[in-house]
């Protein structure tokens, strides 16, 4: 498939519908990356502005007589790619943007020129993780990355490329929306997570995952000089301490399990219960804290009860099914709740950063059971401050028709930059923020791009040498020590 602006109306692949490809009626789109320049932040969703020429109401949901009538709804797919010289049709691809329509939003003109238009907003998939349940169940033997993408596969979700997340986690569980427990996991070790276009439209999205010390090589992806004429506009170049992190606090919780079970929840209103065949009763059961090895116990009169539990470490799903008609008289879950020893929290300071007059600057709370161990704990801590102590650049820069590069650099991609009026030579960055926009309706038939980089300056701005472990020594294969 060539390159261009498709949507896949009747959910039934891009491509193969006849109004499938919107690319000839293209005016223009606004394309902002979902991200997190702090690496315990909550990420934005990612999401597209896509204009469309409509002069003949093709887009038009209340008109009848389109084509599209039935099918300009919210939900559809999105895929939008350009080709190296900002064009779009047959060429070399380099996808832009994947995901879902969120509004569609004609605009009247008074008169013929400008012609009518509609703009379609697109979200991307960190927003719609947001309205999806996620339950998973509990364990006491994950890792985090296993932990994520358990929560993937809960929901769904195969499009995925993961860092490693290798800290053991003594127990795991998710319920609620994927996004929360996703950025929890986030919060926790450092790592971020986006999503980047797929390949081709048949790809359609990919979700990211970056590690805390992935592109800390000294190694930049790309380079560029703000006295090209690519760069036209070069923002809030401060140095500050409002960046600044100087002492991180980690807390986790010694836990253990007493070895016999006991009552940790009981239905004591609503008895009793009436179930009937084909009508099953669905409750959730609350415990409070975290319970391994729950197991139902009931009483009950008439037909025969089928009772299915679900457990997801803090609570359970539990589902009564008769063969007739039954009367639950009580209901109990035995399980062995965790127990919690004091707290251990760990604080990681940078005397020298928060010497007078700069002071003590702390970074928010990292604790709960994704944490994992003490060891780990210390460790986010520790990177944190190595990371924050200090005050880091973050500007922005806007570049203009800088064809192809502006299309294939991501979020927390290295940019080396050359600033002559700043006295700044090959510094490296972290691309924290982006933002493309288009204008594929431009004067005498030209296309426009301009795309805005949120930069933030990056830890380590020399290539290191980071211990490699003896691949021949390496007996069962490649691995991760530690991160």
């Amino acid at each position: 498939m060539s390159s261009g602006v498709f949507i896949d109306w009747d959910d039934d692949g891009f491509g193969t519908g006849a109004y499938d490809d919107v690319s000839a009626d293209i005016m223009g789109w606004i394309i902002r990356r979902g991200s997190s320049p702090e690496i315990t932040g909550q990420a934005t969703t990612g999401e597209a502005t896509i204009t469309l020429k409509n002069t003949s109401g093709r887009y038009n949901p209340d008109n009848g007589s389109s084509p599209l009538t039935g099918l300009l709804r919210d939900g559809p797919k999105v895929y939008v790619s350009v080709n190296a010289d900002g064009t779009v049709g047959s060429g070399t691809s380099h996808p832009l943007f994947g995901g879902r329509i969120a509004e569609i939003s004609p605009i009247p003109k008074p008169a013929a020129d400008p012609a009518p238009s509609v703009e379609i907003v697109a979200e991307d998939a960190l927003s719609w993780f947001s309205r999806i349940k996620a339950q998973v169940a509990d364990s006491i033997t994950r890792s985090q990355k296993q932990l994520r993408q358990a929560i993937l596969d809960e929901i769904g979700e195969t499009r995925y490329e993961l860092a490693e997340e290798p800290t053991p986690l003594p127990l795991s569980s998710a319920s609620g929306d994927a996004l929360s427990s996703l950025s929890a996991l986030n919060a926790a070790n450092g790592t971020r997570h986006f999503v980047a276009p797929g390949a081709t439209a048949d790809d359609w999205y990919v979700y990211k995952t970056v590690a805390r010390m992935e592109k800390l090589n000294g190694v930049a992806d790309d380079t560029i000089s703000g006295a090209s004429d690519h760069m036209n506009d070069i923002s809030n170049w401060r140095k500050t301490a409002a960046t600044v992190i100087n002492e991180q606090a980690a807390t986790v919780e010694p836990i253990s399990f007493p070895t016999g079970k006991a009552v940790v929840w009981q239905l004591e209103q609503g008895l009793p219960i009436k179930v009937l065949t084909g009508t099953p009763v669905t409750l959730w059961a609350d415990f409070g804290d975290f319970v391994v090895d729950p197991e139902t116990l009931e009483t009950h009169t008439g037909s025969g009860l089928t009772v299915t539990m679900t457990p997801f470490g803090h609570t359970a799903k539990i589902v009564l099914t008769s063969a007739g008609a039954t009367s639950v008289k009580s209901l109990a879950v035995l399980g062995r709740l965790v127990v919690r020893g004091p707290a251990i929290t760990v604080v990681e300071e940078d005397l020298t950063s928060s010497a007078p007059p700069r002071g003590v600057r702390s970074g928010p709370d990292i604790q709960g059971d994704f944490v994992g161990t003490i060891a780990s704990a210390r460790g986010m801590a520790q990177h944190i401050v190595w990371r924050y102590a200090t005050p880091l650049l973050r500007p922005s820069i806007t570049v203009a028709n800088w064809l192809p590069n502006q299309f294939d650099l991501d979020l927390y991609d290295i940019l080396s930059i050359t600033i002559p009026s700043l006295d700044i030579s090959a510094k490296l960055f972290e691309i924290v923020g982006l933002e493309h926009k288009g204008i594929m309706a431009a004067e005498a038939g030209k296309v426009y791009h301009e795309s805005t980089f949120q930069l933030q300056e990056s830890r380590v701005q020399s290539p290191k040498a980071w211990f490699t472990w003896d691949v021949d020594k390496w007996t069962t294969g490649p691995g991760v020590l530690g991160y």
